[in-house]
């Protein structure tokens, strides 16, 4: 699946087990026609109350601009403007 496909990619990445858990709840947000609807704010609270990870919205945005490089082009984009870019 699309997720799955994703997630894999996101292993490639090296990053630590947070940053990880961050990038998974990302991942899970993305809905079937590819794009983040969610405001990161609401994944920022997503993630203190259910996992215990205290973030910044900068952080998540970090590791979105690394999801949005992944296969197929255009995923995890928030609009048209980031899907073409």
């Amino acid at each position: 699946s699309l997720h799955e496909t994703l997630l894999t990619q996101l292993g490639f990445l090296g990053l630590d087990e947070r940053e990880q858990a961050i990038g998974r709840q990302l991942i899970g947000s993305i809905e079937s026609d590819g794009y983040i609807r969610r405001e990161l704010e609401a994944i920022v609270n997503d993630l203190a109350f259910s996992q215990n990870i205290n973030t910044s919205l900068d952080e998540v945005e970090e590791i979105l601009k690394k999801i949005q490089s992944f296969d197929p082009a255009g995923i995890a984009a928030r609009n048209l403007q980031e899907c073409l870019l």
